[in-house]
């Protein structure tokens, strides 16, 4: 780990001589989120000639999402003590920056003139949307993670802990992790219990409402169908590889759960359960969904609090394989921490018939 260190150090200062400088105000987001918006901005910087500065806000008033079980969210990656990175003073976070990124990303990838002549320093900022339609695969083909953003995951408290985690294995280990949070699309059936309207049983529940099959086909986002993996799928799909591990795995579950999903359901749709339904009680009853699941796993982490996203990080980061039909907060950290093949990532195909509908 020292001599990488060392190699990635000198290969960024030689990067980053003689440039004027570009700065990334980080739009608090979640942690796979947040790696790319790094990730993006560095390799632009890198096409554009620019020395890259990279700021987040760590007051964690944004929606708490970056606190997280005792440790700031930045502090947990290495950012701050990064000398690359600097928390932004409260002017800073409020002001307007000089690039959106996608302005940034086209002047990247672009052959024409920059305005960048007379500023010794701008700064960039990610909109709402981010840069999906940002694709750098296209212009670095053998770029997966900037080493500027290396160096600062490897000398982290991240790694710390997963490096301590590793050595505490005793056999083989697989992480299984089955995105439902604001994607969850569970059928009114396993709530049937607290149903006044047992009718109501084929249904699909969704953070946007409430629909039969057909409408969920119209009415739900494109990504969160495409994306989506049901238990039966993902229960093959975890079955196949624990059979495919020997000597026998340990097996680790973890899901952000349903928390979203019964809340939505008890602020805007009380009306459909028995007088009394707590929001607790409606989260008990989904998690029905995904027992299978947790049945055929050793450990497992449901929820979305902050202790257990550390946690659930450091089981995924030191196991032997990561399974995901969704594995955005894994992808980049499993690019620097785990080898080549740890990260597997399946699709749910019995979802298709969505794209029909469009």
């Amino acid at each position: 780990m020292n001599n990488l260190t060392s190699w990635l150090s000198k290969k960024i200062i030689h990067m980053v001589q003689d440039k004027n400088t570009a700065i990334l105000l980080i739009r608090n987001a979640g942690i796979g989120d947040i790696l790319a918006q790094v990730n993006n901005f560095l390799l632009a910087c890198d096409r554009l000639k620019l020395q890259p500065s990279i700021s987040y806000n760590n007051n964690g008033q944004e929606k708490n999402r970056n606190i997280i079980d005792g440790y700031n969210l930045y502090d947990l990656l290495g950012f701050s003590t990064s000398p690359k990175c600097n928390p932004l003073i409260n002017s800073a976070a409020s002001s307007e920056p000089t690039y959106s990124f996608k302005e940034f990303y086209y002047m990247a990838i672009s052959d024409g003139e920059t305005d960048f002549e007379g500023k010794d320093q701008i700064t960039v900022k990610y909109g709402l949307n981010g840069c999906y339609g940002c694709n750098f695969k296209r212009h670095y083909n053998s770029v997966e993670t900037h080493p500027v953003l290396m160096c600062i995951l490897i000398n982290s408290p991240l790694a710390v802990m997963i490096a301590k985690e590793k050595e505490k294995k005793k056999r083989p280990q697989i992480f299984f992790h089955l995105r439902r949070g604001d994607i969850s699309q569970i059928e009114l059936s396993y709530v049937e219990n607290l149903l006044l309207d047992k009718s109501m049983t084929a249904k699909i529940a969704h953070v946007e409402g409430i629909f039969t099959k057909e409408e969920a086909a119209l009415a739900l986002p494109l990504g969160h169908k495409r994306h989506y993996s049901t238990t039966a799928t993902a229960l093959k799909v975890l079955k196949q590889h624990i059979a495919e591990t020997n000597p026998t795995p340990t097996v680790i579950f973890a899901s952000d759960g349903f928390s979203q999903l019964a809340g939505r359901l008890t602020n805007r749709h009380s009306e459909l359960f028995l007088s009394g339904t707590s929001m607790e009680a409606l989260e008990i009853a989904l998690c029905k969904e995904i027992a299978p699941l947790v049945q055929l796993s050793d450990l497992q982490f449901i929820g979305e609090s902050g202790d257990l996203l550390v946690q659930t990080l450091v089981q995924a980061l030191a196991s032997d394989k990561i399974i995901s039909s969704r594995p955005g907060m894994f992808r980049r950290l499993a690019n620097v921490f785990c080898n080549e093949n740890t990260l597997s990532v399946y699709v749910d195909r019995s979802y298709r018939h969505f794209e029909k509908n469009r």
